[in-house]
């Protein structure tokens, strides 16, 4: 449209449309992308720092290490790629591969994909059409064929029924009785597991029962053996006492004997050493028996327990 000042205007419709564009520029929450040059794109970074295409140029231009890296780089990249492109081949029949290595601008993989969808898609229909014509029913008519044919057709299709019906019913008796048999099997197996469980309820109560008694006898014995233990540790004790009580009143009769035999001895050594008179005699005699009395009267007294017989062995307690 134009107005009278002969200036374009445009019309609502267009400056409403504006005006939601620069409604939705303002409050998108997106900085704007800012158009870049090709040659200002970063491309790399060396040491910390971005780098851009024409410094990278600059770089392999000046830098004989860098230059040589990155043609070792391209050749491996190269190599990888040609591999790829080979191995795309790979897998295919002889044929496919002579004719598709001629074309390598064209996709050989995509056009085998194709290939053997095709033929799986010719495969299903053929199998539906072989499931189809075995569902068809014998008894209908085929083409070409005339009343008589299918007369005696059917007929023999008929007999071959019959008699695949008096199969099935023998084979139905023959299941029929086998199942009989498993019933009547299964009712003795019950009654026989009933009368086995009856006697393994009465096993388990009789075992049980011994159980318990054996149980109660070996807590009863064990008490009476750890009696007998203690009270044969006792006696042990009294008769260990004893025996040392009567060592040592063995030891004071011992040493009783060996002093009477020293005086003994020593009586006889003087009456040798007396002369032979009366006098001489009378005296030796009388110092020996004074001698013997002395001795005597230095024994110990005998011990208490040694004058009558022990009842028991505490006697010498």
């Amino acid at each position: 449209m134009e107005s009278e000042d002969g200036e374009e205007r445009d019309s609502p419709e267009i400056q409403e449309d504006e005006d939601v564009e620069d409604d939705n520029d303002e409050m998108s929450p997106w900085a704007v992308p800012r158009e870049e040059e090709e040659s200002d794109r970063i491309v790399g970074w060396r040491a910390g720092q971005s780098l851009s295409k024409s410094q990278v140029q600059t770089i392999l231009r000046k830098e004989p290490t860098a230059r040589a890296e990155y043609r070792g780089v391209m050749k491996a990249i190269n190599k990888a790629t040609a591999k790829d492109e080979e191995d795309g081949l790979k897998g295919m029949p002889a044929t496919w591969q002579a004719f598709w290595s001629t074309v390598p601008h064209l996709d050989a993989k995509a056009a085998y994909n194709e290939h053997q969808r095709e033929q799986e898609r010719k495969a299903r229909a053929k199998r539906k059409a072989a499931v189809a014509e075995e569902a068809k029913p014998e008894w209908e008519g085929k083409p070409g064929e005339s009343m008589a044919e299918e007369v005696v057709r059917l007929e023999e299709h008929i007999r071959q029924l019959q008699q695949g019906l008096k199969d099935k019913k023998r084979v139905s008796e023959e299941w029929e009785m086998k199942l009989a048999r498993a019933k009547v099997a299964e009712e003795e197996s019950l009654i026989h597991s009933r009368r086995v469980k009856r006697k393994l309820d009465s096993a388990t109560y009789l075992y049980g029962v011994s159980m318990g008694k054996f149980n109660s006898s070996e807590g009863y014995f064990q008490f009476l053996y750890q009696d007998t233990i203690m009270e044969g540790k006792k006696e042990v004790g009294i008769l260990q006492r004893s025996r040392n009580l009567i060592d040592k009143q063995i030891d004071l009769l011992k040493s009783h004997v060996r002093m009477l035999l020293k005086v003994a001895a020593a009586d006889e050594r003087a009456e040798s050493s007396m002369g032979d008179t009366k006098s001489a005699g009378s005296d030796s005699k009388s110092q020996r028996s004074g001698r013997t009395l002395r001795s005597l009267k230095a024994l110990p007294p005998p011990s208490p327990s040694l004058s009558a017989p022990p009842s028991s062995p505490g006697a010498y307690l």
